[in-house]
């Protein structure tokens, strides 16, 4: 989802966040876990469904799930983040 510099300041996104070119998305599905999500997306992957880039699932501090961050970049990265 597309963020202007500014939306991306106060979202504490990165300087260089694929989000302001409209290249990434953080999203989560009612009723889906953020690791099924993420599997989900990886077998979209799979199939070549959608183009490979990055899954990154966040959860809060104490584990609980929040969102999930994929973005369209040329690389392959998985990650998980907490807090």
């Amino acid at each position: 989802v597309f963020r202007t510099p500014e939306e991306n300041t106060k979202s504490g996104g990165k300087k260089c966040s694929y989000h302001m070119s409209g290249g990434a998305i953080d999203f989560q599905v009612i009723g889906m876990s953020i690791d099924d999500l993420a599997k989900f997306l990886e077998g979209l992957i799979l199939k070549d469904v959608i183009n490979n880039g990055a899954i990154i699932k966040y959860y809060t501090a104490d584990g609980k799930d929040r969102f999930i961050h994929y973005d369209f970049a040329a690389r392959i990265w998985r990650d998980k983040v907490y807090g």
